[in-house]
């Protein structure tokens, strides 16, 4: 049985802000005449005419040239111009549209005066490879738009995103070849896994490629996850992906590292995470903040602008001096602008740059920071306005604070030594030592102008400092 009813040029008509649908029509199913007529089919038919409704039962088809529904019933509504008004599918619904889209569930709903067609009972939407789902579908054929909600999700196939490039080469502490690459944070953004999205609601706009995504957003591959209240996915015209733009509660995870901020665009073509709104990333002990916070996700470089700051690991400055009081704060730089290449085991900061430690400052213009493979500080080249302080662990004995100033020093680790050159000089107590270049041993408290074996050593206050190289 088939019965003819409602047609416009061949086509459902579209929104009702367009009564004609010239210009909301959907498009046309491949191989499909877009002249040829909608039709309802069914083993059986029975027409209210009273009411004008139409029941079809068994092996029910609506073929039109925008879809084909197929359904074990089907409730047709029409109005008293014999036109189509609505559509009931019931049972084991599945349907076909234009490029390959197919739909499957257990009830949906044509409305034509907004060209809706409402899916729920476990709906699924399945385009090139991507599947959606949702306690409700909704689909507005004349303008592309799919709309799911509660429980909304997105499944993109493996090779949405073009294949990461390999790992840079690791470094061990003193910056020679290390143990291979090293693991890379945040998983390195999306690489060519499937990619889901999961969320409360979604809306999908096929013709712009852009999905908008709210409410418990997670957006995740097998390596990287990116959460936020708020997200919107765009695609290329190549239906890859190409920028994910989060707000509210933003989070990023991989690997072991945490990404957090109040706002983050993610960007599969220079696979960069730009970040605003008190941005953080965290990894091995190691923690990069400031205003504004860029971390590639190929090269494993952070670049944070404004209040940047680097907390260390909890021993890394002063660690040879061995004088870390338990529960200590983390030793921090803090700079205008930082640079943490991770992989390369080097923080370079500038402008107004502070290392900071329990009982030792180091300020300076510019500063590069050198990490071992445990991301402890083993090398720190300070230049421009160089101003050290080191307080003095045993106060009561009336050493005092050791202060010392110069164009340029170098911090070694190892031997808890810092070298100042660029007329240097020394202050601790009443006492002045000046020199170049000077060490200062961080862990004795000395000083010495000429080498490391104590000449020149500051005495305690009170002492005669004697004759030595240094004055």
């Amino acid at each position: 049985v088939t019965l003819l009813r409602g047609v416009e040029g061949g086509v459902l008509p579209g929104p009702a802000s367009s009564p004609s649908g010239a210009n909301n029509r959907s498009r046309v199913r491949d191989g499909a005449d877009p002249a040829a007529p909608t039709t309802l089919a069914s083993d059986s038919l029975e027409f209210d005419y009273a009411n004008m409704v139409a029941v079809f039962d068994g092996h029910a088809v609506a073929t039109d040239p925008g879809f084909i529904l197929r359904a074990d019933r089907m409730v047709a509504i029409f109005e008293g111009s014999n036109e189509v008004r609505r559509i009931d599918c019931l049972g084991h619904v599945e349907g076909e549209g234009p490029d390959g889209a197919t739909l499957s569930c257990g009830l949906a709903t044509y409305t034509r005066e907004n060209g809706q067609v409402l899916l729920s009972e476990s709906p699924v939407l399945r385009h090139k490879g991507r599947t959606a789902r949702g306690d409700t579908i909704s689909v507005w054929l004349g303008d592309e738009r799919v709309v799911a909600r509660p429980n909304a999700r997105i499944d993109l196939p493996a090779g949405t995103v073009k294949p990461r490039p390999p790992a840079p080469a690791g470094k061990n502490g003193r910056g020679g070849a290390g143990g291979g690459a090293p693991v890379k944070a945040l998983g390195g953004g999306f690489g060519g896994a499937p990619i889901a999205v999961r969320a409360e609601s979604m809306e999908f706009f096929y013709n712009l490629g852009s999905a908008i995504f709210e409410g418990g957003v997670v957006v995740s591959d097998p390596e990287f996850r990116l959460e936020a209240d708020k997200a919107l996915v765009r695609l290329d015209s190549g239906r890859k992906l190409k920028r994910v733009d989060c707000d509210g509660r933003v989070r990023a995870t991989g690997n072991g590292a945490t990404a957090k901020c109040g706002h983050a665009t993610y960007s599969a073509d220079d696979s960069s995470l730009v970040m605003a709104i008190e941005p953080s990333v965290s990894q091995d002990g190691r923690t990069v903040r400031g205003d504004a916070l860029k971390l590639d996700l190929d090269t494993q470089i952070a670049e944070a602008e404004g209040h940047a700051v680097v907390e260390a690991h909890p021993d890394s400055f002063r660690g040879a001096a061995g004088r870390r009081p338990e529960g200590a704060p983390a030793s921090t730089l803090s700079a205008d602008r930082i640079r943490y290449d991770r992989p390369g085991r080097k923080a370079e900061a500038r402008g107004r740059v502070s290392a900071v430690d329990v009982e030792a400052t180091l300020q300076a213009d510019r500063m590069d920071a050198f990490f071992t493979d445990a991301e402890e500080v083993y090398r720190i080249e300070a230049d421009g306005n160089v101003d050290v302080r080191v307080a003095d662990p045993q106060p009561e004995k009336g050493g005092g604070d050791i202060f010392a100033t110069g164009r340029h020093a170098t911090y070694d680790r190892n031997g808890a030594l810092a070298t100042l050159t660029g007329d240097p000089l020394v202050r601790r107590g009443g006492q002045t030592v000046r020199g170049e270049p000077l060490y200062v041993d961080l862990q004795r408290m000395t000083v010495s102008a000429k080498g490391f074996a104590g000449s020149g050593r500051l005495p305690e206050k009170g002492k005669d400092p004697g004759k030595g190289p240094a004055e």
